[in-house]
C-alpha cells in the first residue's frame, strides 16, 4: 500500500504489522492500540492523529513528519528515525527504546512520565520540551542545543552531555528541579539561567563548566566535581556539598549559606565576596585558597 490517505478515520486496534504505508497521509484519525510493528511508514505526513498505546517495533519512520500527534502510552522500540520530524507531539507515559535522533529539531514535545532507554540525541535542538518525571538514565546528548526544557523530577542518572569540538554546548533556561543527575557527565558545558534546586548531583562531573548565576539551592552534590568551573553568582543555599571538589573553581559572589561543606576540597580555588554564614566547614581542605 502506497500513497494512501487516511482522513477522519477510526482505525483503533487495527493490525498494520509489516504493512507498507510509505508516503501515506494521516489526518485527524484515531490509531489507538494499533500495531505498526515492522511496518514501512517512511516519508509519511501525519497531523492531528492519536496513536495512544499503539505499538511500533522496528518500524520505519524515516523522512516522516508528525505534527500535533498523541503517542500516550505507546511502545516505540528500535525505530528507523532518519530525518524524522516531530512538532507539538505528546509521548507521555510512552515506552521508548533505542532511539537515535541525528540533527533533529524538537519543539513543544512532551515526554512526561515516559520511559526512555538507549536514547541518543546527536546535534539536536530541543525547545519548549518537557521530560517531567521521565525515566531516562544513561541518555547521551552530543552537541545538543536545549532551550526552555523541563526535566523536573526526571531520572537522568549517568546521562552524558558531550560538547562539539568547535563550539560549546549551550543549555538555556533548563529546569532540573528535584532531578536525579547522579554520576552525570556535565563537564565543559555552558548553563545559562538553569535551576538545579533540590536536585541530586552525587558524583556528577561539572568540571570546567560555566555555571554562573545558576541555582543549586538544597541540592545534594556529595563528591561532585566542580574543578575549574565558573560559579560566579551561583547559589548553593542549604546544599549538601560534602567531599565535593572545587579546585581552581572561580567562586565570586557565591552563596554557600547554611550549606554542608564537610571535607570539600577548595585547593587553589579563587574566592571573593562569598557567603559562608552558618555553613559547615569541618574538615574542609583550604590549602592554597586564593582570595582575590
Amino acid at each position: 500500500m502506497e500513497q494512501v490517505v487516511f482522513k477522519s478515520c477510526s482505525l483503533k486496534g487495527t493490525n498494520f504489522q509489516n504493512a507498507v504505508l510509505a508516503r501515506a497521509s494521516f489526518v485527524d484519525s484515531n490509531f489507538d492500540q494499533a500495531n505498526f510493528s515492522g511496518a514501512n511508514l517512511g516519508a509519511i505526513e501525519v497531523e492531528d492523529c492519536s496513536f495512544s498505546q499503539a505499538k511500533f517495533l522496528k518500524t520505519k519512520l524515516s523522512h516522516s513528519q508528525f505534527a500535533h500527534c498523541v503517542f500516550e502510552g505507546a511502545q516505540i522500540v528500535s525505530p528507523e528515525l532518519l530525518e524524522v520530524n516531530f512538532e507539538s507531539c505528546s509521548f507521555d507515559y510512552a515506552q521508548l527504546e533505542d532511539w537515535i535522533l541525528i540533527d533533529r529539531t524538537l519543539k513543544n514535545i512532551s515526554f512526561n512520565k515516559a520511559s526512555l532507554s538507549g536514547f541518543n540525541f546527536i546535534n539536536c535542538r530541543l525547545t519548549d520540551c518537557e521530560f517531567g518525571q521521565t525515566s531516562m538514565p544513561s541518555t547521551v546528548w552530543s552537541s545538543a542545543n536545549l532551550n526552555r526544557v523541563s526535566f523536573k523530577l526526571a531520572d537522568m542518572t549517568s546521562n552524558c552531555f558531550v560538547s562539539g569540538e568547535d563550539e560549546d554546548t549551550v543549555l538555556n533556561n533548563l529546569d532540573f528541579t528535584r532531578t536525579k543527575l547522579n554520576r552525570a557527565n556535565l563537564q565543559y558545558l555552558v548553563f545559562s539561567g538553569c535551576q538545579f534546586t533540590k536536585s541530586e548531583l552525587n558524583s556528577a562531573n561539572l568540571m570546567g563548566s560555566d555555571l554562573r548565576s545558576n541555582r543549586f539551592d538544597g541540592c545534594e552534590a556529595i563528591q561532585a566535581q566542580f574543578q575549574k568551573a565558573d560559579l560566579h553568582g551561583a547559589s548553593f543555599y542549604q546544599a549538601n556539598l560534602m567531599e565535593s571538589l572545587m579546585g581552581k573553581a572561580k567562586l565570586y559572589d557565591v552563596n554557600f549559606r547554611e550549606s554542608n561543606l564537610y571535607g570539600t576540597d577548595f585547593i587553589r580555588s579563587y574566592v571573593q565576596a562569598c557567603d559562608f554564614a552558618q555553613a559547615n566547614l569541618d574538615a574542609t581542605i583550604l590549602r592554597d585558597w586564593r582570595p582575590s
